[in-house]
């Protein structure tokens, strides 16, 4: 299974989630987690133990979440969608919290690619 179409389509949305963090409060840790993300994507296919970013981007990522996804208790699906001077913080931890975890569906999915990969070439 090839994901580099895809994989380079991930990777040009994680640019504009970089960019569009640079209008966030608190802008470097999640500028950092998303650029890892990037290198992640950009990394994968092209060098020997390319599942190692992924997986260590991933792992970042699944804790980072589970750390502030109780903040984002109650919040009701409608509630994504309303436009921040509406919403209250536990909104926007909710969309850091799906953010995440979008990165981390991703890097896992990289990960159990390029494991198959291996493992296929080695039999």
């Amino acid at each position: 299974m090839s994901l580099r179409f895809p994989n380079k389509i991930v990777a040009v949305l994680l640019v504009v989630v970089v960019l569009l963090q640079l209008k966030d409060p608190d802008p470097l840790g999640w500028i950092a987690m998303y650029a890892a993300g990037v290198a992640a994507c950009l990394q994968h296919g092209r060098v020997r133990f390319d599942f190692l970013v992924p997986a260590l981007v991933g792992c970042v990522a699944a804790i980072w979440a589970a750390l502030i996804a109780p903040d984002a208790a109650g919040v009701r699906l409608i509630e994504l969608w309303m436009p921040m001077s509406t919403a209250g913080g536990a909104v926007e931890v909710a969309r850091e919290t799906i953010g995440l975890g979008l990165l981390t569906a991703w890097m896992t999915l990289l990960v159990f690619v390029s494991r198959a990969r291996d493992s296929h070439k080695s039999s």
